[in-house]
Order: structure tokens, then sequence, then C-alpha cells
């Protein structure tokens, strides 16, 4: 949905049995392969996604090719971290929150006390790239964010679309029990108050109605 121009997915595992279960899965309607060699797979890439709990990392910055983009998702842990020193030294680093990674999380943690990199190469976070922080300067770069996960990232989505919302002069937004809108967030003539409405049975989170909603769906 967000990249629909991909045309191609690989995947590895170290079980090849469950990577294979994945791709029959996800093979129904896009074309996914099995990737056998890593290095490989990760030099052929211009996305990567890698979602491990391994504590050595897998990907190597030797194996990046210009314009790539690294996502790591999997490192919670002190001890964790799925990236090598050299992928943090090519890359662009973006956070979903400086304050859930810097000091927290292994895959920054790790490199920074062995002064591989600074808290000052952590270039933005979502709260700044939702404000305008420039994200990729040029198509060569090559970029890597560093998810630590939780349930900010769901808060940090709901106040986002509700300001732009609100900013905008959106009309049909939802007014979640217990906010009060500031009257200069309001269009003229806003009402404060609406007709009660119910979410639908397919929005599993209050960000998922609210994306919706903000679309102009029912």
């Amino acid at each position: 949905t967000v990249h629909p121009g991909i045309d191609n997915i690989q995947i590895w595992n170290r079980s090849p049995a469950r990577r294979d279960a994945l791709i029959e899965t996800l093979g129904a309607d896009r074309p996914v392969e099995a990737a056998d060699n890593l290095a490989e797979a990760v030099a052929w890439a211009d996305i990567i996604c890698c979602a491990t709990m391994t504590t050595d990392p897998l990907i190597r910055g030797e194996w990046l090719d210009q314009g790539t983009h690294l996502d790591l998702v999997g490192a919670f842990r002190t001890d964790m971290r799925e990236a090598d020193d050299e992928a943090l030294r090519k890359g662009q680093l973006f956070v979903d929150s400086r304050q859930t990674t810097i000091g927290e999380i292994g895959e920054l943690l790790i490199p920074m006390n062995a002064g591989v990199i600074t808290k000052e190469d952590v270039l933005a976070d979502l709260y700044q790239l939702c404000a305008g922080h420039p994200g990729r300067g040029n198509p060569t770069e090559i970029t890597i964010y560093k998810n630590g996960g939780g349930g900010h990232l769901d808060l940090m989505t709901a106040t986002h679309i509700r300001e732009r919302c609100t900013s905008l002069c959106i009309r049909r937004v939802i007014l979640l029990p217990g906010i009060q809108y500031p009257p200069e967030k309001r269009c003229p003539g806003q009402r404060q108050q609406r007709p009660e409405r119910k979410f639908n049975a397919d929005h599993k989170t209050i960000p998922g109605a609210l994306l919706s909603r903000a679309a102009g769906q029912e």
C-alpha cells in the first residue's frame, strides 16, 4: 500500500521451513521468492525489513548499496542489535522516538558506547518528521530507521491526525471522549459535539478508525 511500485519480494530466515510457510501465505497475491544467501539478498534489495531477536548483527554495512532503506524492527533489549557498526556509519539514522531508543536499545546503545556513532547522528524521530524535518536528502543516501515500538506509536499517530484535521478545518473528525478542542483550533461555526459514531468492525484500534475517518471513509 505504501510502496505500490514494489514488484518483487525476497524472504530470508534462518529456518527455511518458517520462511517457506510465510512465502506460501504471502505469495497468493504478490511475487515472493525464497532467499538462501542473506548477503546477496541485502545487496539486491531497495528496501530491507529486519525483524529478529538476534544479539549478533545480521545486516552488514558492506552489503548495503546506494539508495537502500533499512528498517530495523526486532531489537528491543540493551543486548540486541540487527545491523553492524559499518551499517550505522554508512546510513542516515532515524528512529520512532528518541526517548525509547537512544540509551534503551542495543541497536544504538552498543555502537554509541563504543564511539562508533553519537546521539547527534540520529537525525530525527517520528515527532520531528511529522513536524516537517527532512528525511532522505537524495536518491543515493542509505537510510536506516530503528523502530523501538510501543503504544506511544498509536498515540503519536492519533495526535498527529487530530492536529492535522483541526488545523486544516476538517469537520469530519472523531471527537474522542474526554478531549476538549481549544477554540482557536476549531473552524468557524464548528460544533464541538457530534452525534455518537460507532467504530466499524474493521476498526481494531483508535488510530485505525481515525485514519479511515480522516480519509472520508465511513
